[in-house]
């Protein structure tokens, strides 16, 4: 009967665990938003740059946690935690970007540099071939 006690024990605390978890985690994806949003005022720009940084930060600190405390999910949580700064996760730069490359024109990109000139072109044939197979 001990045993039973003891398991159910564990159990409990592995869900507060994940609960606190979970709670942090719903924290921190927030904070970045909430930076964006508070960093639009002129005024509280630092204010949304420390929210975002302290969003970034904890996100770091959840997966810190997660391979210590899950060793044998440690080579995939390693990989999201060194690739997730290369996704293009803000959507609002990526809306940026596109409309920028939307207006600019083939001697705006040639002037950007021979390597950045050719992958754009390589990027364009690809984007008519996606196209072609929409028709």
């Amino acid at each position: 009967m001990a045993q039973v006690v003891q398991v159910a024990d564990e159990i409990d605390e592995e869900k507060r665990k994940d609960l606190i978890l979970a709670f942090l985690s719903a924290i921190f994806l927030f904070l970045p938003i909430i930076g964006e949003i508070v960093g639009s005022v002129g005024a509280l720009a630092d204010v949304g740059t420390v929210l975002s940084l302290l969003g970034a930060s904890g996100a770091v600190g959840t997966d810190i946690y997660g391979i210590v405390s899950e060793p044998q999910n440690a080579p995939l949580m390693i990989m999201d935690f060194i690739l997730t700064p290369l996704s293009l996760g803000d959507i609002g730069n990526i809306a940026k970007a596109a409309k920028i490359r939307r207006g600019m024109s083939d001697a705006d990109i040639t002037k950007l540099g021979g390597k950045v000139g050719s992958r754009m072109k390589i990027l364009d044939h690809v984007k008519g071939l996606c196209t072609k197979g929409l028709e």
